[in-house]
């Protein structure tokens, strides 16, 4: 599985990793009526700009179009 995946959730190579949806489901289920995604998101933005890495004077996007496979009949 992906390395960069099992790092940020502190988890071993050996360590079963958690279904896809467990993440998305506990956002849009648990945390409905909290803040706390918006409030980390933040947190990391402001490091960010505390580091240098952006200023918020150029926002680049990629809106790059992939066709996707999602039916063979349609």
């Amino acid at each position: 599985m992906n390395l960069g995946y099992r790092w940020f959730l502190g988890l071993s190579i050996e360590d079963p990793i958690p279904d896809h949806s467990t993440i998305s489901q506990n956002r849009r289920r648990r945390f409905k009526d909290s803040s706390v995604f918006q409030e980390i998101f933040d947190q990391i933005v402001i490091q960010c700009i505390e580091l240098g890495l952006v200023d918020g004077e150029v926002v680049v996007t990629d809106s790059t179009h992939i066709k996707a496979c999602a039916s063979e009949k349609s």
